[in-house]
């Protein structure tokens, strides 16, 4: 518990008496040989913040994730509307400032992760419901984050959830669920992952809100036969929706289908073959009509590792992209960044250790668009540790 107060000389500039209050606990508990671990996070603080602003600050080009599309209203300002994601030769990155004004609010964030392994409650699985809870496994895990100007208190460190994400007093905010079951958890021969993720957001600009939901159910499946090859097939259905009081250009609503097949060849364990295949289609649903994009991509590479030195890799991509109906501007998550049409993308990394002190790293991109130029980047670097 902090208080300060000031006199009343400098509580006539503008100064006021402030209160904090600050909680932090963490707790673990796991019985039954550990079958069961559970972790628990609660904090929770009383301060001054103020109203958050998105910000956009010019980079190197080719560090950032934004460009700049120019003054499309013509009004002699950089507006938030005029900027959007890049997959490539961005030149922009969003900061989220604060404003001047301060005011009292609640932070607190909270965590709960339980991870449940049935096998260990057994030495030696006997019956058929023993044997198939031995190969079973899960994680739950809960998240709430809330940064609110609430004045009654306890409505939010009590967790009482009805006055969460309020678009009058919630500054920012964030619930996520996330439910994964696993058969035969670390098993090389096979196993398989389900999820399902959900995740509500609310995040408060002085531009106006923005509401964020994002749903996620997968299947993942691994299996390796012979030793020298694995396989990972992953099929992802997933809901990506963001909705602001203000016109912007990321607002979306895409429901998504994803299915990616990876194949690995390991002759040795420094040297490893891949090749991968991802085929996918996103739906925009806002605004009405809905845009359609189809994806497929085709990728091989090589790695090759020195033991305890480094590596180095090299990778051919192939991505195109399917439009029934292209709009002139959509969404940079319904393709993710990829234009419309064929992208040819390679690249190749090296990065070695040359002493305990020292370390050099080289790095080549190319790629072709839509039947473009080639585009070159290449970096190198070596750092010395002291």
């Amino acid at each position: 518990l902090r208080q300060k107060t000031f006199s009343p000389e400098l509580k006539a500039l503008g100064n006021s008496d402030i209160k904090t209050v600050l909680v932090r606990s963490q707790s673990r508990y796991a019985p039954f040989n550990r079958a069961l671990d559970a972790d628990l996070l609660y904090e929770v603080s009383t301060e001054r913040s103020s109203q958050l602003q998105r910000v956009f600050v010019r980079v190197t080009q080719g560090t950032g994730n934004y460009r700049y599309l120019g003054d499309l209203n013509n009004n002699g300002l950089a507006d938030e509307n005029e900027f959007v994601l890049t997959r490539y030769d961005g030149d922009y990155v969003a900061v989220t400032v604060p404003t001047d004004q301060l005011v009292p609010i609640i932070d607190l964030k909270t965590g709960l992760r339980l991870r449940y392994s049935p096998a260990r409650l057994f030495t030696r699985p006997s019956g058929g419901f023993e044997k198939f809870l031995s190969i079973l496994s899960g994680e739950s895990y809960l998240r709430v984050d809330e940064k609110s100007t609430e004045r009654d208190l306890k409505q939010i460190y009590l967790l009482h959830l009805s006055h969460f994400q309020n678009d009058s007093t919630t500054i920012t905010g964030d619930r996520q669920f996330t439910q994964d079951v696993f058969f035969f958890d670390g098993q090389q021969a096979f196993s398989t992952r389900l999820r399902y993720s959900q995740e509500y957001g609310l995040n408060n600009f002085s531009g106006g809100t923005e509401r964020t939901y994002t749903r996620e159910r997968s299947v993942r499946l691994r299996w390796q036969l012979v030793p020298e090859i694995s396989n990972q097939i992953d099929f992802v259905n997933k809901i990506d929706r963001l909705a602001s009081a203000a016109a912007s250009p990321r607002a979306r609503d895409i429901l998504s289908n994803d299915v990616t097949f990876d194949l690995a060849y390991r002759p040795r364990q420094e040297v490893e073959l891949g090749f991968k295949v991802e085929v996918a289609r996103g739906t925009d649903r806002r605004p009405l009509p809905a845009t359609n994009a189809d994806l497929n991509s085709q990728s091989v590479r090589f790695v090759y590792a020195f033991q305890g030195a480094g590596q180095t890799r090299v990778e051919l991509e192939r991505d195109e992209i399917t439009m029934p109906r292209a709009p002139q501007t959509f969404p940079f998550e319904l393709t993710g960044g990829r234009v419309v049409g064929k992208t040819w993308v390679w690249r190749a990394a090296f990065d070695y250790r040359i002493t305990s002190f020292l370390q050099a790293s080289m790095n080549y991109d190319g790629r072709v668009e839509q039947g473009g130029a080639p585009v070159h980047t290449g970096r190198a670097e070596v750092r010395a540790f002291f």
